[in-house]
């Protein structure tokens, strides 16, 4: 098993506007190795009040994305047993 310690997940994050619909979506990467990391829990939540907006998984390609999200900050929390969990606050516009 990989030290959680060590390894960190690398996230292409790409915030974008799907046709008047508010998301985003990126890929979730080992940062060590660069390979993909698929079926990794990926947390969508408020960052006033830590309320769960959304939550998915990574695809077998790594990739994720979350449509209908309402403008606002948020926190990014992505988790994959074997790594070290990503956290990051975001904004969608």
């Amino acid at each position: 098993m990989k030290s959680l310690s060590v390894i960190l997940f690398f996230l292409t994050l790409r915030l974008s506007n799907f046709a008047q619909q508010h998301g985003f979506g990126g890929t979730v990467t080992d940062s060590l190795s660069n390979k993909v990391v698929s079926g990794a829990l990926i947390y969508v939540i408020k960052f006033d009040d830590s309320l769960i907006v959304s939550y998915g998984y990574s695809d077998s390609a790594g990739q994720y994305a979350f449509v209908d999200i309402v403008p606002g900050t948020y926190r990014l929390i992505i988790s994959c047993p074997g790594f070290a969990d990503y956290v990051d606050k975001i904004e969608v516009q």
